[in-house]
């Protein structure tokens, strides 16, 4: 996406790590967030992006061979910050969720199995929500959602047979920047982690193992920590921390590896 143009690029990889050729598709107005998926079942992947400018979600169905319909665009809200892809009815196919951060909600759209959409669904979260992600923290085999608030918290809505549960609400201590899920405590339920804005900590909730979390633990990562990712980057079958460094002249990434289980409470 480029900022301030509201163009939308797709680069290709020629095999050998280069980008050698360039595809621009239709323009959308301010876009707020992207995520990609296979949302038709032709196992190519698709592009969603979120409009600011028209709060929908526009579609690009991926046709194949380098090629892209036009966009089609489905409301999901005001202020479509970040979005999140799974099966949420668990019929199959991937339904799209998004933080909307104007209307302090999360809005779902059901994937009808062809890459459409029905309308949206909406579920209160905290005030402002900015980033959204989707993980099965109860263990139900069903993809739930949290999101992390300007208003200082984090929010985790419980699936339910495809609609979501009230929102349980848990204070970050802080603004919180990025919010990521990953499994830091060995037991097959994810963690959730939050960076601050301005601090130079994590905040980390400990799932107790039935979706609901422990209060938010501090651990240092950085002069002031923002962006994050989650891999498993020493190929040791734990998921790994990337957190990038925003203080004046770090210019540097923190890795935290995962080495050993722990017990951890409130």
């Amino acid at each position: 996406m480029g900022g301030g143009t509201d163009t939308l690029a797709v680069l290709w990889n020629d095999g050998a790590g280069a980008l050698d050729r360039e595809t621009e598709l239709e323009r959308v107005p301010d876009p707020l967030s992207l995520v990609v998926g296979d949302l038709d079942g032709n196992a190519h992947r698709d592009i969603v992006v979120a409009s600011g400018g028209t709060g929908a979600a526009g579609i690009f169905l991926n046709q194949g061979g380098g090629e892209f319909g036009a966009r089609e665009d489905f409301i999901i809200g005001s202020g479509p910050v970040s979005m999140a892809l799974d099966d949420f009815d668990n019929d199959g196919d991937l339904d799209i969720a998004a933080a909307r951060f104007l209307a302090d909600s999360v809005g779902v759209l059901s994937n009808r199995g062809d890459g459409t959409f029905d309308v949206v669904r909406t579920y209160p979260t905290g005030d402002g929500p900015r980033v959204i992600v989707a993980a099965d923290f109860d263990g139900d085999g069903t993809a739930d959602l949290a999101t992390a608030s300007a208003d200082g918290r984090v929010s985790v809505l419980s699936n339910r047979g495809g609609a979501f549960a009230q929102a349980r609400h848990y204070e970050v201590g802080g603004t919180p920047h990025i919010l990521v899920a990953a499994d830091l405590t060995y037991d097959g339920r994810p963690e959730l982690i939050a960076s601050i804005v301005g601090q130079g900590e994590l905040r980390a909730f400990v799932n107790r193992g039935d979706g609901t979390f422990f209060s938010a633990l501090p651990f240092f990562a950085g002069a002031l920590p923002g962006w994050m990712a989650v891999a498993d980057l020493d190929r040791d079958g734990d998921s790994d921390l990337i957190v990038s460094d925003g203080a004046a002249g770090a210019n540097c990434v923190t890795l935290l590896f995962a080495s050993c289980s722990a017990t951890l409470g409130n």
